[in-house]
């Protein structure tokens, strides 16, 4: 429930932007990012307690004149995380298009709401085996232009157990 009242309150905010002139931040762009993958599982007695993955990605879009843009945004593990059973490990990588919101200005706030494919495998000595889920994904943060480029630092709701807290650039 607390995704749904966060998108609707993104596109509250979009519904209100009106531009007069073009927005500083108008047109495609193109940015990797990295940051943490956190992770709440933890599972009745079987002894998984997944650790946080570090993962790194790209994301490329657009942004209208009014703020209102859409941007496709991958990630993936820097490297195999711990489970909490010895030898087994585990991947996290998602790939989602979102609805985006940013506001004008050198210091500007950027909302986003989407769909998300989530990837999960797990491997150890016996084999491997992997789950796949999508779903409604949410995230927001605060953005600084530094000249032509941007540096963004976000917080994303990848589902109710992970979240993705990372720093993005935007050449």
């Amino acid at each position: 429930m607390k995704k749904y009242l966060i998108g609707a309150l993104v596109l509250g905010l979009a519904n209100t932007a009106v531009a007069t002139e073009g927005h500083s931040q108008e047109g495609g762009f193109f940015g990797l990012k990295a940051g943490t993958m956190r992770v709440d599982v933890t599972d009745n007695g079987l002894g998984i307690d997944l650790d946080d993955s570090t993962n790194i990605g790209f994301y490329t879009g657009y942004v209208g004149q009014s703020g209102l843009g859409f941007e496709l945004e991958y990630t993936q593990p820097t490297s195999k995380t711990d489970t909490g059973v010895p030898s087994v490990k585990y991947e996290l990588r998602t790939l989602a298009l979102y609805g985006t919101f940013r506001s004008d200005g050198n210091i500007y706030l950027k909302g986003k709401a989407g769909y998300l494919r989530e990837d999960v495998k797990f491997s150890g000595p016996g084999g491997s085996a992997s789950d796949k889920e999508s779903g409604m994904s949410l995230g927001g943060g605060v953005g600084f232009m530094l000249g032509s480029s941007r540096l963004e630092l976000e917080y994303t709701i990848i589902e109710s157990d992970v979240n993705y807290l990372s720093i993005g650039f935007i050449f």
